[in-house]
Parts: C-alpha cells; sequence; structure tokens
C-alpha cells in the first residue's frame, strides 16, 4: 500500500509538472495506517515534508482506502 501511494503521488506531480527532484509539501488522509507504519519510507521517497496545504484535492483509491492528497511545492 505504501508504494502504491508512493506511484500515485509521483503520477500526481508529473501532472502538475513537478519534477521528480523537486521538495513538496504534503498533506494526506484517510491513509492513517499506512502512514503509521510507513512514514518515513513515504517522504524519503517523494522528498516530502507533512504540512497543511490548502488548494485542489486529488482522490484515489487504495485497495478499499479512498485517500484524498493535496500538495505543492516546497
Amino acid at each position: 500500500q505504501a508504494r502504491d501511494l508512493i506511484r500515485a503521488v509521483q503520477q500526481l506531480r508529473k501532472e502538475a509538472g513537478l519534477d521528480l527532484q523537486d521538495r513538496i509539501t504534503l498533506a494526506i488522509t484517510g491513509a492513517d495506517e499506512i502512514l503509521k507504519d510507513h512514514q518515513p519510507l513515504i517522504l524519503q521517497e517523494l522528498q516530502a515534508t507533512l504540512g497543511n496545504v490548502d488548494g485542489s484535492a486529488n482522490a484515489i483509491t487504495i485497495d478499499d482506502l479512498s485517500v484524498t492528497i493535496r500538495f505543492k511545492k516546497a
């Protein structure tokens, strides 16, 4: 599930025109268990920090979880 989340965020970054090297601030809701177990890996792979992010919400589904992702370039 962590890898699926990482892939989804990377795809959203690409669609937003951001490079994979760009650092982002990330807000994720609906994936509490995934973050609890894998937060360091997810943040490292995404070059991200968690924080409050306004803006458009991107809804994805991981297995049976409805996850909302918001991000901005840091």
